[in-house]
């Protein structure tokens, strides 16, 4: 249950519930998906937040932006778990920026949904409630935006994964979309679609034409949409010196 909070104005709170959404965020990923969010408003509105011990910052290495988190009590300020507050695993936090880079850069309108709103989705109709929660998953939706979106289940392998190890969680994936009936049906329709990120060009192609090529082999009746997307890093325009805070 939300405990019992800091007054804080509509802006700020959006802000609060992107933390909560993405685990992690970033300055650039912040202006990317606010309209009408300046650099000054935005480096105060985390300055209070600090000081409210809603949200935390953690430094990275130079010419990378610093990392913005809930606190334990941000989180519960917004009835999320505690543990959106605690320290990232190596791997948490490789899928978080991942997922984050993908939604807020990728240059399509993308949201990421939470566990629940998954659940209800495919979860609850397909009876496996338990295949969903561990998992990152968004919505897309085209350019146009005329029509539905589509949920993306998004997979980030640690860049020391096997590629044999790839290969085998994603054939594990596909066989368990091809035996949801709900999500077997959304991908024959182009609403459900699998997408693996990755931090290098080179891994991409490589990657790309082998993944294609086992789902070939494995499901050649197999419609679902599959690609795989580089989210290396900060987009060159949103890269530059960030005021200390």
């Amino acid at each position: 249950m939300p405990t019992k909070s800091v007054s804080l104005s509509d802006r700020k709170t959006k802000l609060l519930r992107h933390v909560g959404l993405y685990r992690v965020t970033t300055r650039p990923a912040v202006l990317a998906s606010f309209s009408g969010y300046g650099r000054t408003a935005l480096q105060n509105d985390i300055r209070d937040l600090r000081a409210k011990e809603l949200l935390q910052s953690h430094v990275q290495p130079p010419g990378q932006p610093s990392l913005y988190q809930l606190t334990s009590k941000g989180a519960t300020s917004l009835g999320l778990p505690a543990s959106r507050g605690t320290a990232f695993g190596p791997q948490a936090l490789l899928v978080s920026l991942a997922v984050l880079r993908f939604c807020c850069f990728g240059g399509r309108k993308r949201h990421r949904l939470e566990a629940e709103e998954v659940r209800t989705i495919i979860g609850a109709v397909s009876g496996d409630d338990t295949d969903v929660p561990d998992k990152a998953y968004c919505l897309e939706w085209p350019n146009d935006e005329k029509s539905s979106p589509k949920l993306c289940e998004l997979y980030v392998p640690d860049v020391t994964t096997k590629v044999e190890n790839v290969e085998r969680h994603v054939i594990e994936r596909v066989r368990w979309i091809q035996s949801s009936s709900v999500a077997s049906r959304a991908a024959e329709t182009k609403e459900y679609a699998f997408a693996v990120l990755v931090d290098t060009e080179t891994r991409r192609q490589a990657l790309n034409a082998l993944l294609r090529g086992a789902i070939a082999r494995e499901f050649p009746s197999s419609s679902l949409v599959f690609f795989v997307e580089v989210v290396g890093g900060e987009p060159p325009a949103a890269k530059g010196k960030e005021d200390a805070v």
